[in-house]
C-alpha cells in the first residue's frame, strides 16, 4: 500500500513536462539566436540569446507552452524609448516561424515587455524579451517596459542561479516544492491565478529565511508546513481591499516583486 509520501512522489512524477517538449524548449534559443543574429531589423550582441523562465529554472510542469527567451540587444537602444526596440523585434521575427520550419499562419503579439510568436509545429509560444547587459551577462539586465515607457532593471539569470544554489543546499527539495505549488494553483484556482514567478519567490523566502525546514522531512510534511507558512505570512492582506502581497525579490534585498492586481495574477 502506498504511503502519503509515496503519493507525493507519484504526483511529482506525473506533473513533469514531457521529455520531448523539454528538449524542444532547450533547442529553441540557439535557433532563435541564429535567425535574429542575421536579421537586419534588430541589432543583437554576444551571446545573443539565453533560455529563461520555467524551463531554464527546471520548474516547468505538465504542458506549459510558453518558452521565455532573453535576446541580448545593443546598448544603443537605451537611448531610445522602449517602443523602439520592441517594434524592431516585432518586425524582425516576422520570418522566424518559417526559419524554424514551422507551419501555419505567423502569429505575432506585442506584449508589455516582449514579443510573442506562436509556433504551430512546436505547439509553443515564444516570449522573446529584448535585454541590454550593460555590465555583462552575469549582472542585472535592463529591459523595456511599454506600459511604464522606460527601461527597468531585472535579473532573471541571477535569480535562476540563486534558486539553483538554494535547491542544492536543501537536498533538491525546493524545485519540486515550486512544481507542487504551481500544480496546486492550476487545479484549485480557476481565475486570478498568481503568476509562477511570484509563487517561486514566496517559496524562496520561506526556505531561505529558515521559516520552512526541509531536512529529513518528506514532501508531504514539507508541503503542509509550506501552506501553513504562506497562510501566516500573507493572511493580513486578505483583510485589505485590493491589497497586493509584498514578495521580496531574491536578487535584491530592497526590491519587491510587486505589481498592480492585473500584473500579480495571470496564467503563466
Amino acid at each position: 500500500m502506498l504511503t502519503l509520501p509515496d503519493h507525493f512522489d507519484l504526483l511529482l512524477s506525473n506533473i513533469e513536462p514531457e521529455e520531448a517538449r523539454a528538449k524542444s524548449a532547450a533547442s529553441l534559443p540557439w535557433k532563435v539566436r541564429d535567425y535574429l543574429q542575421s536579421a537586419d531589423r534588430i541589432e543583437t550582441v554576444d551571446p545573443h540569446s539565453r533560455l529563461a523562465g520555467s524551463y531554464a529554472r527546471h520548474v516547468a510542469i505538465k504542458q506549459i507552452k510558453d518558452v521565455d527567451i532573453l535576446l541580448l540587444v545593443a546598448a544603443t537602444y537605451l537611448e531610445e524609448k522602449p517602443e523602439v526596440v520592441l517594434n524592431d523585434l516585432f518586425s524582425a521575427v516576422r520570418g522566424l516561424a518559417e526559419a524554424l520550419d514551422d507551419t501555419g499562419e505567423v502569429v505575432r503579439r506585442r506584449q508589455r515587455r516582449s514579443i510573442q510568436v506562436h509556433l504551430v509545429k512546436h505547439d509553443s509560444d515564444l516570449d522573446i524579451v529584448p535585454a541590454v547587459a550593460q555590465d555583462g551577462i552575469g549582472e542585472p539586465l535592463v529591459i523595456p517596459d511599454r506600459d511604464w515607457s522606460r527601461w527597468v532593471e531585472t535579473d532573471p539569470l541571477g535569480y535562476a542561479d540563486c534558486l539553483s544554489k538554494l535547491n542544492k543546499a536543501h537536498d533538491g527539495k525546493v524545485v519540486p516544492l515550486v512544481k507542487l505549488l504551481k500544480h496546486w494553483r492550476d487545479v484549485h484556482m480557476e481565475r486570478r491565478r498568481p503568476k509562477s514567478y511570484w509563487l517561486e519567490c514566496m517559496i524562496y523566502h520561506q526556505v531561505s529565511t529558515g521559516s520552512l525546514e526541509t531536512a529529513e522531512r518528506s514532501y508531504a510534511e514539507v508541503w503542509c508546513n509550506l501552506l501553513d507558512g504562506l497562510q501566516e505570512e500573507y493572511a493580513p492582506y486578505l483583510d485589505k481591499y485590493n491589497a497586493i502581497p509584498e514578495v521580496r525579490d531574491p536578487t535584491a534585498s530592497e526590491r519587491y516583486v510587486q505589481a498592480p492586481p492585473q500584473r500579480f495574477y495571470g496564467d503563466s
